[in-house]
């Protein structure tokens, strides 16, 4: 039988009078509750992060205009219909005119390298939010279906072929890519290269002429790119030397040049690197032989100021639209620091076998940890008798522990994925760096920075060792500063420690020299944040032995608005720090990243 309702005063029932009354109450008490929450949380961003009105807050990156001149590079390699091979880094063709749409509908205008030179010899700006295309490797997909989609935008691009990918005979048989043999309808031909640049949307650069493939690089035998390592001889035990080095890339160049120039009628003005892996020594020589602008596969927008380095986006794995569109887009953001230093030193061991083991352990460690950098030193620990500490790799001045920079630093790029700072943590002379340059292919260079006044001969060292290991390595090398810091420093000297340091290089850490507490958090932070660039500093932090206390402070640093962050040292064995604790708050493919 249904309930019977009794009509009160207000319109309603008992019932309900009832139901609302009790109601009011939960939520009264639910509100007093969030209030006294509220009241909690504002005490403690009280006491840990101040309080930014949202007019002073930055802006997203990405609703800024892009800075004036600087331009988005996107690397292109096979275009495919069905399945996407990515033997080749190859693109379905509907995910490629997908892309191609959303470019347009948003405004991003392709540009012609001619377009690039006239904005750098200070002729007319770049529009806003320019695009260079570029599509590697010369595979005939080019022709068949990205050359129709440009003529229809009509669009300008860059078309990079390996020369000896491209020599055959279009009359069947195979093309040795990378030791494989590939169909020759693969790849395009001199006369659908001649055809397409005639057309002026077309810029015809060098890939090499046969140069896209890996030589043997060290002892090891790890087979790195050939346009930028040292061929190691394991029957003699010796690297090329600089002379043999420069023949070898100079007899290349000359040869992609000639036939290049030969099907379009002009000499080639583009260089891409294979594997967007650079060398200085090389790059002299290509500019050398008359190219300006030089590609790479680093992210970010590039600049005028970049034409022997300029960066591009990989376009890899066939992505959707949304994923595209999300890897462009971030482009525009600041680049984030999250690494690890790391001692081969602590890798080593007398036995060859156990290091390799070793060194599995650190790589697969790494790729987990999902981060961007590892700073990894270079030479033994400071002796007590002051004697020079040995070295891990090839030198004139130091004994040497054992060739294993190059295949460590090697590994973590290939496989972990993460840039590598080269780190000689004594005071040293500009002949070591410049053979640690020679011997190893590393992203960047890391430099001590421990007096809070540099003295002009020490500025003077720095910056020779700086432009020598650029001119050997390549000028896309970064530089990182670790500034020591003094226990009872201010946020304020921290500042015009930073600023000085930040004007000559990418990236400087500061590291305190022992496990800090919150109060020296705060005040690295601030100076973070009060830096003439806040995006390019980092604080590095001690591990310790406390790996929860460690998490918490980089969860700290987080409230106070600092993105990058380090630590040292990390012990791949046994896992110290843990990584379950460590990984969520260190990792960029963590939130609030992804």
């Amino acid at each position: 039988m249904p309930h019977a309702h009794v009509l009160t005063p207000f319109g309603g029932n008992t019932r309900h009078a009832y139901g609302a009354s009790r109601v009011a109450h939960v939520l009264r008490f639910a509100a007093l509750l969030l209030f006294s929450l509220l009241l909690a949380a504002c005490s403690s961003i009280d006491r840990g992060v101040p309080f930014v009105p949202p007019a002073q807050r930055q802006a997203s990156p990405a609703t800024l205009a892009w800075p004036t001149n600087h331009y988005l590079a996107l690397a292109y390699h096979d275009v495919e219909d069905e399945n996407p091979d990515q033997t080749f880094v190859s693109v379905g063709t509907t995910h490629l005119q997908e892309q191609f749409a959303w470019l347009h509908a948003n405004g991003y205008q392709p540009v012609s390298v001619d377009q690039i030179f006239a904005a750098a010899d200070g002729g007319p700006a770049l529009p806003s939010r320019a695009v260079l295309l570029s599509f590697d490797d010369g595979y005939r997909s080019f022709y068949e279906r990205v050359y129709p989609l440009l003529r229809a935008y009509d669009w300008p691009a860059v078309l990079a072929p390996v020369g000896v990918w491209v020599d055959p005979p279009d009359n069947g048989g195979t093309v040795s890519f990378g030791g494989k043999p590939v169909p020759r309808e693969k790849f395009l031909t001199w006369g659908q290269i001649t055809e397409m640049a005639a057309s002026g949307l077309v810029e015809v650069a060098a890939h090499t002429n046969n140069l896209h493939y890996g030589i043997t690089a060290n002892p090891q035998g790890n087979q790195q790119p050939a346009a930028a390592a040292r061929r190691y001889d394991p029957a003699t035990g010796r690297y090329e030397n600089d002379a043999e080095f420069s023949v070898r890339i100079r007899d290349d160049v000359r040869a992609i040049s000639q036939k290049i120039t030969q099907a379009t009628g002009k000499a080639p003005r583009v260089w891409v690197w294979p594997y967007g892996t650079t060398s200085g020594m090389a790059a002299s020589i290509i500019q050398s032989e008359g190219y300006r602008l030089l590609l790479t596969l680093d992210d970010g927008l590039a600049s005028m100021q970049q034409m022997d380095r300029a960066p591009r986006l990989l376009v890899s794995n066939d992505p959707a639209l949304t994923g595209f569109a999300n890897a462009v887009v971030a482009q525009e953001r600041p680049e984030v620091m999250r690494g690890v230093h790391v001692r081969l030193a602590d890798l080593y061991d007398p036995d060859p076998a156990k290091t390799d083991e070793n060194l599995g352990a650190l790589v697969q460690r790494i790729a987990d940890l999902q981060i961007t950098t590892v700073f990894l030193e270079a030479a033994d620990a400071a002796t007590p008798d002051n004697t020079q500490p040995a070295v891990y790799f090839p030198n004139s001045q130091r004994p040497v522990r054992a060739d294993l920079f190059n295949r460590v630093a090697w590994q973590l790029r290939s496989r972990a994925f993460v840039d590598v700072y080269a780190y000689l943590p004594q005071p040293t002379n500009t002949a070591l760096y410049e053979d640690l340059a020679r011997y190893a292919i590393f992203a960047g260079l890391a430099l001590d920075d421990s007096a809070s006044n540099p003295t002009a001969d020490q500025a003077l060292r720095d910056h020779d060792i700086i432009q020598r290991v650029k001119a050997i390595r390549g000028q896309d090398t970064r530089v990182a500063r670790v500034l020591k810091v003094d226990d009872g420093a201010t946020a304020e000297h921290m500042q015009r420690r930073l600023d000085l340091a930040l004007a000559s290089a990418d990236w400087v850490l500061l590291a305190p020299s022992r496990q800090t507490d919150t109060l020296q958090l705060n005040v690295l932070a601030d100076a973070v944040q009060r830096s003439a660039a806040p995006s390019r500093a980092a604080i590095t932090l001690s591990a310790g032995t406390d790996d929860t206390l460690l998490a918490g402070q980089m969860k700290h640093l987080q409230t106070r608005g600092v993105r990058s962050y380090t630590y040292r040292t990390d012990d791949h064995n046994p896992d110290t720090p843990r990584l379950s604790v460590i990984r969520p708050v260190l990792s960029n493919a963590w939130y609030p990243f992804k």
